[in-house]
């Protein structure tokens, strides 16, 4: 951060000091409600941004500042004093430490001759010629996929690229937030717009990358689906040709039991001609077929 004398923007309350003072975790760490600021104004947009980035990562962000206020959580909790799953706490914290290394791998080693657009000026006016963290978002994934160390690198290594980008997205929005609230730098400053639309950018990359997975996944199912149509006919197919088998089966042993009824029943009227009720020859016939295995 900066060290120049800090000069309080107006309007801004003086109990946000206290975010500073102790370590700020990019999922859980405390942020003003951004209802406390100008709808149009820079600091507003950061922590918009930051709540947004939040929910990619499955943070219900009204009921965590309601349970953070009720029982007084700090800005870096103990990931086991919280309902959400330990190593994703730990691999979003180790993103977030990677950060100043991410910047100087991903954009400033980063080729300048790209021809990416450049949208923000430098302090004497003159426009700035190197890269912004948003322009080569496939890089900073990279660089902190390779700089990650401990038992985050393996949870790291399975997130989705834009889980990754959601972090790198806070930590841009919450570095203009202090260029702001800590600092005092004014909004309309090129350090505090270049990191909002840094910030702005990776979360549009993220929130890119979660459209097209989408767009994947019903695609997938369409072919799923197609799938089990096919089976499906097949199925039906199978159970017609197998039923039409199963019936010749059926009407040949009813065949062979008609006539060896018939025989039964020829054989009994003349042994038993006074067996004149059909009830009475049945009984006989079915006892006769039955000693016979028939």
């Amino acid at each position: 951060m900066k060290t120049k004398e800090k000069k309080k923007n107006k309007g801004i309350s003086k109990k946000h000091d206290d975010l500073f003072k102790e370590p700020w975790c990019p999922l859980f760490g405390e942020i003003p409600h951004p209802f406390e600021y100008e709808p149009a104004s820079q600091i507003r947009r950061c922590i918009e941004i930051i709540l947004r980035s939040r929910e990619i990562w499955d943070i219900d962000n009204d009921s965590w500042m309601l349970f953070k206020k009720e029982h007084s959580f700090p800005s870096w909790p103990e990931p086991e004093e919280i309902d959400y799953p330990q190593d994703l706490i730990l691999a979003a914290r180790e993103i977030s430490r990677l950060s100043p290394e991410i910047y100087r791998d991903a954009v400033l080693s980063f080729p300048m001759d790209t021809g990416e657009p450049v949208y923000y000026k430098k302090e004497d006016g003159t426009s700035d010629t190197c890269n912004s963290l948003d322009t080569v978002p496939e890089y900073a994934i990279k660089a902190v996929k390779h700089l990650a160390l401990g038992k985050a690198r393996d949870t790291i290594e399975k997130l989705p690229e834009f889980a990754i980008l959601a972090i790198l997205t806070i930590d841009e929005a919450w570095l203009a937030f202090r260029f702001i609230e800590e600092d005092g730098e004014p909004e309309e400053s090129p350090s505090v717009i270049k990191s909002v639309q840094n910030a702005s950018g990776l979360l549009n990359h993220a929130l890119d990358l979660i459209h097209k997975e989408e767009i994947n996944l019903i695609e997938k199912e369409k072919e799923d689906s197609a799938d089990d149509i096919l089976r499906g006919q097949k199925v039906i197919e199978g159970a017609k040709a197998g039923g039409k088998e199963r019936g010749k089966e059926i009407r040949k042993l009813n065949e062979e039991k008609r006539k060896a009824w018939q025989e039964e029943d020829k054989i009994i009227r003349e042994q038993y001609p006074t067996l004149k009720f059909k009830t009475d020859r049945a009984k006989l016939i079915r006892k006769r077929l039955k000693a016979q295995g028939k």
